[in-house]
């Protein structure tokens, strides 16, 4: 079962929140603070109006509006002062937030409820937001005018609750004292991305107030941090562990943290998700719900009542009028068989990542000493998970049996798993590769480039075997007929062709019969023996970059600057599925062996996998921090190869979708990868006009 899905097709499938009256306003990243028997929602993305919503009564009130020259744009509001929300008559909330090229702004408000009775005194500076000043009256700036305080999140710690942590990108946290009004310092987070659109929460201890220290727990993308204050040495402590595999690629999601377990509702990774997910702080232990979400959700804001009991969630993105409400404790419940099954395969990644880099400190040279630490690394992991399993459950024989079943499993996985250093290096061509192809049989290499030429090679020897010219510009792509016997080559002096002779061709079908160019924005179907064209395919509004038959010649699939990926009908010439995703500019996109899958990448900078079936994407690899420039299956299908911009190739595990090996080449940007029809060799092709040929340790 794919648990990215974002169908709701069975209402037993869906977690049972309940519907609140919609609300006045279009909130998106709103932020929000819960009082008494309200939730205060206090503005959004660019919308200025601040509402009280009485959850008894199901009515929201208009408080007030932050003045017009505050531009709300990923600000953060959170409560100062009393924090005993129950007795107190108002609450002090203070907002924050701006950039430095524009007007950063520090605000507070204090708040008297709106829902007392007419003719109850208040004061007369309540329900206001008024520029945030000392004793003095002069104002307080939070942080240092060098910096943006955009999607900045914070929290309030410390002994006396006067300790204000913000977080904010690139990868800083800063610390102000709320008692004193003075910025306290900075410090830069060990973290491997920038930290937008990010968690941050107060991990709740009560032996940090005794000793002086704040703790906080910060997760984005690939990251997960622990953070630690030391009031007395005003230094911060900090600790990485991993992230959930199934959040690295989210973003804008809502959270919210009780008892020391993180809800994580919905986001957008490509799609918009339904999808919620806990962490387990004490536990380091993460989980995918089986229900869903009614509705999928992004940019929402998540709130819990100050009862503990209840959890709101309140506006989105796309005209989410939304105010949803559900009972803290039906998160709370025993784990569903397939949750628990989740969970299994999640723990199986986490051990995979682990041995995935000791493999990858071992770089290119093969060294059985490591390989035996990593083998023993392998076996402490089990027998740990076994001694945890035997005092949490006593059903020791059981939790045994699993164990050496999926140790078992895990030792033939690995063992299949190929690792990759280099074998040569060809000097074959004098300016930029375009492409680089293996033969039918394996034992020849084609390659295409700017200098106007085509040469196959020897992959044995490493020598040179033929050179084709005629193109009068620089060669595009180049590949063999599927029987070996031919080799095709387009170019940009807008010719085919093949052995020499003009035929309007780019790439042969798996059984031989047409033959596919892409010209411009179409692409056209020409008969593999007469070269007349038979059908024009079109409907992407920019230029095609790359088309490709499937394994059963039934189905072609493009790749477009218009951003999306297309699936043809080869015989009635019918785009079968626009599949949407991509930010950027498609560079790549091919089938699986099988032809039930689709891999694209893009200039967006992610890898994309669709069903070729239904035309869902199914998974999101991000973290490229440069230009993928191709991409290409392993024959079994279950590796990914991509080559990049930056000099570097790199394996993904389609199953566990984790990078299983990166392989530095060279300073010179890859312009392409392919894999030999056994797998056991892998060449790639460089701006520079070189070939490496690689071979497994």
């Amino acid at each position: 079962m794919d648990i990215e899905s974002e169908e709701n097709s069975n209402p037993d499938t869906i977690i049972p929140f309940q519907s609140m009256k919609a609300l006045p306003v279009l909130f998106f990243k709103s932020q929000c603070v819960a009082y008494k028997d309200e939730i205060l929602i206090c503005g959004g993305y660019f919308v200025n109006d601040c509402y009280s919503y009485h959850t008894i009564k199901d009515e929201y009130i208009r408080i007030c509006a932050y003045p017009k020259n505050v531009e709300l744009s990923g600000h953060c509001v959170v409560k100062i002062g009393n924090q005993d929300d129950k007795n107190a008559n108002a609450i002090t909330l203070l907002c924050f937030g701006g950039y430095k090229a524009k007007q950063k702004y520090a605000l507070v408000m204090k708040y008297v409820s709106v829902w007392e009775k007419v003719g109850s005194k208040r004061a007369r500076d309540s329900n206001t937001w008024k520029i945030f000043k000392d004793k003095s009256d002069h104002p307080i700036s939070i942080g240092k005018e060098a910096v943006d305080y955009k999607e900045v999140r914070a929290v309030v710690g410390g002994s006396s609750n006067h300790l204000l942590f913000i977080t904010y990108p690139p990868k800083n946290i800063d610390v102000f004292d709320l008692n004193n009004l003075q910025f306290q310092g900075r410090c830069i987070l060990p973290t491997y991305t920038n930290i937008e659109s990010h968690c941050l929460v107060l991990k709740s201890n009560g032996n940090a107030d005794k000793k002086k220290k704040s703790e906080m727990v910060l997760f984005c993308k690939d990251t997960g941090l622990s953070i630690e204050y030391n009031e007395e040495g005003k230094k911060f402590q900090f600790e990485k562990f991993r992230a959930y595999s199934k959040l690295r690629s989210c973003h804008h999601f809502a959270y919210v943290c009780i008892n020391n377990e993180i809800l994580f509702f919905g986001g957008y990774s490509g799609n918009v998700s339904n999808r919620v997910h806990k962490y387990s702080i004490h536990d380091d232990v993460w989980m995918t719900y089986e229900h869903t979400l009614p509705v999928a959700l992004q940019g929402s804001a998540a709130v819990l009542n100050v009862d503990n009991t209840c959890i709101y969630l309140l506006g989105g993105k796309n005209n989410q009028w939304i105010n949803l409400k559900i009972k803290a404790e039906e998160l709370m419940k025993k784990q569903t068989k397939q949750e628990e099954q989740w969970a299994v395969e999640e723990q199986e990644r986490r051990e995979i990542e682990i041995i995935r880099m000791e493999w990858n400190r071992m770089k290119d040279a093969f060294d059985i000493k490591k390989l035996k630490v990593i083998r023993q690394t392998e076996i402490e992991i089990i027998i740990a998970q076994w001694y945890r399993s035997l005092f949490v459950k006593l059903r020791w024989v059981d939790e045994l049996n699993k164990i050496v079943s999926r140790y078992v499993m895990q030792y033939k996985y690995i063992g299949q798993l190929k690792y990759f250093k280099l074998l040569r290096e060809l000097p074959v061509h004098h300016s930029y590769i375009n492409s680089v192809r293996f033969s039918p049989d394996g034992s020849r290499i084609l390659s295409s480039s700017k200098d106007q030429t085509v040469r196959i090679w020897d992959t044995r020897s490493g020598h040179e075997i033929f050179v084709f010219r005629g193109h009068s510009n620089a060669v595009n792509d180049a590949q063999f007929s599927p029987d070996g016997s031919l080799v095709i080559s387009c170019s940009k002096d807008k010719t085919v062709q093949k052995t020499g002779k003009v035929v309007n061709c780019a790439q042969i079908s798996p059984n031989g019969k047409l033959v596919l160019c892409t010209s411009r924005k179409v692409i056209r179907l020409l008969d593999a023996k007469s070269g007349v064209q038979l059908k024009v395919l079109t409907g992407h509004s920019q230029f095609v970059y790359y088309a490709q038959f499937s394994p059963d010649s039934q189905t072609i699939v493009s790749a477009s600057s218009d951003k999306t990926v297309g699936l043809w009908n080869v015989s009635s010439g019918e785009r079968l599925y626009q599949l949407i995703g991509h930010s950027d500019a498609v560079v790549k996109a091919r089938f699986s062996p099988d032809g039930l899958f689709v891999v694209s990448c893009s200039s967006d900078q992610t890898i994309r996998i669709w069903d070729t079936i239904s035309g869902k994407m199914l998974q999101v690899f991000e973290g490229e921090s440069n230009l993928v420039t191709d991409v290409q299956y392993s024959p079994d299908g279950q590796t990914i190869f991509l080559s990049a911009g930056d000099g570097t190739i790199k394996l993904w595990d389609v199953k566990l979708g984790l990078e299983i090996q990166k392989l530095k080449v060279r300073s010179s940007a890859v312009t392409g990868v392919d894999i030999s029809p056994n797998g056991d060799l892998l060449a790639s092709s460089f701006r520079s006009g070189e070939i490496q040929l690689w071979v497994p340790l």
